[in-house]
């Protein structure tokens, strides 16, 4: 293709990636603060829920929420197949997510 084919698949992919790290992080943020160590992450367990706000967990589970941040982590790599290393910052970024969790 022409490279104003290949940029746009490569901006698409980008976007994609980022939609869905951001998806996954929020989802593994709503996770922490029910499960994780104040001491950890930096903010009182069950802060989010205690101003009243909506959560991944609240609404379908803790166990439906993990899954959720795995597959859209999942996902978030997928959309960096076609890089090859050129995206190695990136997944780095997904792995510390990933570790986090």
């Amino acid at each position: 293709g022409t490279f104003k084919d290949k940029r746009a698949r490569f901006l698409a992919a980008l976007d994609r990636y980022g939609q869905e790290i951001g998806f996954a992080f929020q989802v593994q943020d709503d996770v922490l603060d029910v499960l994780g160590d104040t001491a950890v992450i930096g903010k009182p367990q069950g802060s989010d829920s205690a101003r009243g706000k909506p959560t991944y967990p609240a609404l379908v589970g803790i166990g439906e929420s993990q899954r959720l941040a795995r597959l859209h982590m999942q996902c978030a790599i997928d959309a960096l197949a076609g890089f090859d290393g050129r995206a190695d910052v990136l997944m780095r970024t997904l792995l510390m997510i990933e570790a986090i969790g």
